[in-house]
């Protein structure tokens, strides 16, 4: 079933106080708490305290300060949630005040879709995704708290991470019992195909970590399409881990499957009014922690399928849109390095010496990029449509004419031969 959404609400498109008496707890049940270089530089009392005289002990206006606190508060995007990877500390959410819950909004039905599609999200994903309803952080935080005490969403809970970490939300079989009556409502019957399970022991950071990277990406992926008049989303795909949605191929060693992050289809429409199909895009998001001898295997897995049963299956995928296309894809790799700052451009070249050794058939679908390239904060991340991505094409060309060079100094190098290109066409060529 296509996952647009197809009734109108679901088709829209903090320093820590090091030493200080523990401040009063939020309507959420979270502490408020200032941002980290807050914490690093002084108290937030303090900083308070000479904001109110005028000046602070470096100099700064009062002006200056409030301007620098504000910038420091924004909601982080996914990509910087590894800056919040310290020792855990529980939490726990309390209903703010007794008495009847607050009553449901109209609008809820298509959060909890949202969160159901994408399996996973935070509130400033869903912040960014429906402004119109959400328009600042603590409206978010309200509306997902009177959600999750309304059983429709749930927060997961994740082992190893610190109480900066954002809450993770995940829609409930009450979630999607409601989101599938007001499609009821309409004449449309919606179907959810199942919901995450909360575990016991709550998921490990990599797992988790991995799940809200993916949904930025796609987020990130919604708001440059949204952003174009010439582009629009057709399909996306979030759960290829389930048996009838696998990428299913026949070997010497039986039926195999590969298994990717995420896929959408998109497609453009040219001056003249026609409309084409841009290549199937898969989604491979590396954290840094699978080994490149697997990473490779995956890569010859994805090779195996396309020789055998993919074309079939684009073809099929991409049928009932009614738009002329092709059944070529895309695999897109994002090297992300969790631990280390900047360590995806190291990781994004070891990655590029596993795809130059791929047959050429293989190595001409993979497009890379490293993770710091897509935006770390929101404007940037609404700027998704631009060059920078490397092709496996251009990367094997690069060291086929620049043999004293290895694939990493290609790649890292600020003069490198090695052209970047935007995911979408801008002059309404649909280049696989």
């Amino acid at each position: 079933m296509d996952d647009r959404g197809a009734f109108p609400i679901g088709s829209f498109h903090s320093g820590l106080a090091t030493a200080q008496p523990k401040p009063p707890r939020s309507s959420i049940g979270r502490r408020s708490t200032a941002t980290l270089p807050t914490a690093t530089g002084g108290t937030a009392t303090a900083i308070a305290t000479e904001t109110a005289n005028g000046k602070t002990a470096d100099g700064d206006t009062a002006t200056k300060t409030a301007r620098k606190r504000k910038e420091r508060s924004q909601p982080r995007t996914a990509w910087e949630l590894r800056e919040t990877i310290l020792p855990p500390l529980s939490r726990h959410r309390r209903r703010n005040g007794k008495g009847k819950a607050p009553a449901p909004r109209a609008w809820y039905a298509a959060l909890v879709e949202y969160v159901h599609l994408m399996r996973y999200a935070t509130a400033d994903q869903l912040q960014r995704k429906f402004p119109q309803w959400l328009t600042s952080p603590r409206t978010a935080r309200r509306h997902l708290a009177n959600l999750t005490d309304a059983g429709h969403l749930a927060t997961e809970s994740i082992r190893s991470t610190s109480p900066y970490f954002p809450l993770v939300y995940f829609a409930t079989r009450k979630g999607t019992r409601l989101v599938e009556a007001a499609y009821a409502e309409r004449g449309i019957e919606w179907e959810s195909g199942g919901v995450e399970q909360r575990r016991s022991r709550g998921r490990s950071l990599d797992s988790l970590l991995h799940e809200v990277l993916v949904t930025e990406f796609l987020l990130s992926i919604e708001l440059a399409i949204a952003a174009r008049d010439d582009l629009m989303l057709l399909k996306r795909e979030r759960r290829y881990f389930r048996r009838d949605r696998r990428l299913t191929y026949r070997s010497q060693r039986g039926t195999r499957h590969v298994e990717p992050d995420a896929g959408f289809l998109g497609a453009v429409e040219r001056p003249d009014g026609t409309r084409n199909l841009l290549p199937m895009h898969f989604i491979e998001l590396d954290n840094g922690t699978m080994p490149l001898r697997r990473l490779r295997e995956k890569f010859e897995a994805y090779q195996q399928w396309a020789s055998t049963e993919g074309e079939e299956y684009l073809r099929d995928e991409t049928a009932g849109y009614g738009i002329a296309g092709t059944t070529n894809f895309r695999l897109l790799v994002i090297a992300h390095d969790k631990y280390d700052a900047g360590g995806d451009d190291r990781r994004l070249a070891r990655i590029g010496e596993a795809v130059v050794e791929l047959p050429r058939t293989m190595r001409d679908r993979i497009w890379l990029t490293p993770a710091s390239s897509l935006g770390a904060n929101r404007k940037e991340s609404v700027g998704l449509d631009r060059a920078i991505w490397f092709r496996g094409r251009d990367l094997a060309r690069a060291i086929a004419e620049t043999s004293d060079r290895t694939t990493a100094e290609l790649l890292q190098e600020r003069a490198t031969p090695i052209p970047r290109h935007a995911l979408f066409p801008h002059d309404h060529t649909s280049a696989a």
